[in-house]
């Protein structure tokens, strides 16, 4: 029976509840208006993070990357890091048919593509390859937010995009110019060629890739023989590719050192502070890629793994996550495990192991991370938990920018010294007494991450400045540091009878040949 009927059964109308004595129009006008609130709150946050990808347009993308690396090198400068100044010299050097790479870095092919042609501009070279760097490494942040936007939307894609941005080694070694910018760049176009059925196109990102880390090589035989698989007839290319991706990293190298294979010399050669002489390379390895992350990411990719595995193993009819989105967060999961990997296992036998080796896994545990973050926003907003949902966000926006306002300061200030030392040296250099001096009286000894940009500043080869410890009794000296945190080499306190021949602000010129 129901209110309606009893005053027609009782014949008196029923006293109102305490409910309708106390519900006025205003009161109910506002529960509507909060109802209206949440669900448009709760439409909001669905339709923010609905997976698929973003409709970028890659021309723009590239002349906007172009042009805001260029405003900011033109009014920023800069100084690259040790390993892009050896491809600037050798750059020069094989433009004056004389290239020597006995000592330095490992030979990279694909940044050598730019900073051959580069040496026609003299001393711009350094500046144009700062300038193209940075370039990729804008680029790639929308590379990382268009994988994230396939998990989890648009929310998901700004969340990454802000991710990527901060952490400090993208960060570092993006204004610095190193190549991890033009590497997540790449690895991610390779899979999100993959994952729009372009794979072909995937593969060539990838030989890309393979140019400036042989880690990516694993990956392009894996795809080579899936391609091959699918069609014998593509062996002439796939063949070709291969044996030019060889060639590319051993005949310069045989060429300039008379080893193919300096290159990994050098790499199995690791500084004392590398991972392959810490007690366990492999779980060094780990904790560099866990502390690469930062928390939010790290947390992200935990919450990524738990939502993903509860997912699958739902009824389709309320799975919260689609098996097509599950499956492209586990395929970039699954590269980034395996390029961990692969790095773990080479520190393991004894090469470097060195941090930035593991910026591809970087970039796609970033998608991945942030996808999770969107992924348990969605699932909020799904049980009108919305708020709860706004708040997620804003807690995930501000911990990475209070994360980044910690860490980044020491990172700008490491820059900045490098900008300085490499301003203070072309000072020093235009001084055509000190120049006469410094390469009369050898050996030249100096710090040894400072030994690149002296060798272009004071036009040497690399393995014409030395960084021996304890220096030599005789020589010159160009006594200074990389960072301001680090300390000056070489040491004045074990060289005896020497005298000042310049200074500037952070470096000082000694030598103790006479005169």
């Amino acid at each position: 029976m129901t209110a309606s009927e009893l005053p027609q059964r009782n014949g008196h109308t029923p006293p109102a509840s305490p409910v309708d004595e106390a519900t006025s129009p205003a009161d109910a006008d506002a529960s509507r208006t909060e109802s209206l609130l949440a669900g448009l709150r709760r439409k909001r946050l669905v339709d923010l993070t609905e997976p698929g990808p973003l409709t970028l347009r890659w021309g723009l993308i590239a002349v906007a990357s172009l042009v805001i690396a260029g405003i900011f090198t033109l009014l920023y400068g800069g100084a690259p890091t040790y390993d892009p100044w050896a491809w600037i010299i050798w750059g020069r050097e094989i433009l004056h048919g004389d290239l020597v790479t006995t000592s330095g870095p490992s030979w990279k092919p694909l940044p050598m593509v730019f900073t051959i042609p580069f040496a026609l501009f003299g001393g711009a070279a350094p500046g144009l390859w700062m300038w193209i760097a940075r370039a990729f490494a804008i680029a790639g942040i929308a590379a990382v937010a268009d994988l994230a936007s396939r998990l989890s939307g648009r929310l998901a894609a700004a969340l990454a995009a802000v991710g990527i941005a901060v952490a400090p080694l993208y960060y570092a070694y993006g204004v610095q110019g190193s190549s991890e910018g033009m590497l997540v760049l790449v690895c991610c176009l390779a899979a999100t060629s993959w994952l729009d059925d372009r794979k072909n196109r995937a593969f060539w990102w990838l030989v890309a890739a393979a140019l400036i880390r042989p880690e990516a090589w694993a990956f392009v035989a894996v795809l080579g023989l899936e391609r091959l698989w699918r069609s014998p007839k593509r062996i002439t290319w796939i063949g070709a590719a291969g044996a030019f991706v060889i060639a590319a990293w051993l005949v310069p190298e045989k060429i300039g050192s008379g080893s193919f294979m300096r290159a990994a010399s050098r790499a199995h050669d690791p500084n004392p502070d590398s991972a392959a002489f810490a007690k366990s390379p492999t779980l060094n390895v780990l904790g560099s890629m866990g502390n690469l992350l930062l928390w939010v990411p790290l947390i992200g990719v935990i919450i990524a793994v738990l939502l993903g595995v509860i997912a699958w193993r739902q009824d389709d009819g309320r799975r919260m996550i689609e098996k097509p989105v599950l499956r492209v967060a586990a395929l970039l999961g699954g590269v980034s495990f395996v390029w961990v990997a692969i790095v773990a296992g080479m520190t393991e036998g004894g090469y470097a192991g060195n941090p930035r080796y593991l910026a591809p896994a970087l970039g796609l545990l970033v998608a991945v991370g942030l996808g999770g973050v969107g992924w348990l926003v969605r699932e909020l907003a799904r049980r009108g938990l919305a708020v709860v949902g706004e708040f997620l966000v804003m807690a995930a926006l501000v911990s990475m920018v209070l994360v980044a306002a910690l860490r980044l300061p020491a990172r700008t200030e490491e820059i900045i010294w490098q900008k300085e030392n490499l301003a203070e040296l072309k000072v020093l250099a235009k001084q055509p007494g000190t120049k006469a001096a410094v390469l009369r009286c050898g050996p030249l000894l100096a710090h040894p991450l400072m030994v690149p940009p002296i060798a272009w500043t004071f036009r040497l080869h690399i393995d014409q400045v030395l960084s021996d410890d304890p220096p030599p009794a005789k020589g010159t000296y160009i006594v200074g540091t990389n960072a301001h945190s680090r300390p000056l080499r070489p040491r004045l306190d074990l060289i005896s009878g020497y005298h000042q021949l310049a200074a500037t602000k952070q470096i000082q010129i000694v030598t103790n040949c006479g005169g």
